[in-house]
């Protein structure tokens, strides 16, 4: 089997404030993975893990890894360095309390600011998980950033692409393009993510850019899992950690 780094952002549905997901869908994945003997990097918003405290230290007694998504998945290149500095500092904080140890952060929606890497370091994060190293239309054009690689003392490790199409290896995108990229999807990303609630079968927040959700709908709920799990079978997932841990030991 391929080992992929298996990456899960816990924040609220569909950028509105309820957590269906999280209530729903978070025990049914933390038992899949189980099954599995897998473990992966769950990325999660500050506010929800203290709405969530059982279940995010239920995510760390299953053995996997806890990082931080900010605070309040804000964007954060939006923010003053002060605003920056507290979605830093208060969601690691907020983690730890539950028995976490966090070394880890990815940016809201890959909206990262430069400055971003420097507080980083300031609150002992060792790597950064921020960059989505694709194109799509009116979302992410930052194909030049693909590879592994420093910013300053922090590990950049990008969301990858897929596919001669470049676009983001993420659930969502594989869904939007079933079964086209199915293939490509199982072979070709060293790191892939998914947001629980694309296996909700429920309706998305206007607050998404019109062509993104309508892209968003296809393939939600039950087909969605069955389209990650085919996907999957031949994938060992782990965590960010262990991959920066088999990567210093080449």
């Amino acid at each position: 089997m391929r080992k992929v780094i298996l990456t899960v952002d816990i924040e609220a549905d569909w950028e509105t404030s309820e957590t269906q997901a999280i209530e729903l869908i978070l025990p049914k994945f933390l038992d899949y993975l189980k099954q599995r003997k897998a473990t992966a990097t769950f990325f999660i918003v500050g506010e929800i893990a203290e709405k969530f405290p059982k279940q995010v230290k239920q995510i760390i007694k299953d053995g996997h890894e806890i990082a931080s998504h900010s605070n309040t998945h804000s964007n954060l290149k939006k923010l003053t360095f002060d605003e920056l500095e507290k979605e830093v500092s208060t969601s690691k904080n907020t983690l730890e309390k539950l028995g976490a140890k966090v070394s880890g952060f990815r940016a809201p929606r890959g909206e990262c600011p430069g400055e971003i890497y420097a507080i980083l370091k300031k609150y002992d994060y060792k790597y950064s998980s921020s960059i989505i190293a694709s194109w799509f239309p009116g979302r992410y054009n930052e194909l030049g950033n693909s590879q592994v690689h420093k910013r300053g003392e922090i590990l950049e490790l990008p969301i990858p692409n897929f596919s001669k199409f470049k676009i983001p290896a993420g659930l969502s995108y594989v869904r939007l393009m079933h079964p086209m990229l199915n293939k490509n999807f199982a072979k070709e990303p060293y790191m892939i993510y998914v947001h629980l609630h694309e296996f909700l079968k429920k309706p998305i927040s206007k607050e998404i850019p019109p062509h993104v959700r309508a892209a968003s709908m296809r393939n939600r709920g039950d087909k969605a899992w069955n389209i990650f799990k085919e996907a999957a079978k031949n994938m060992k997932f782990i965590s960010c950690q262990e991959y920066i841990k088999s990567q210093s030991a080449l």
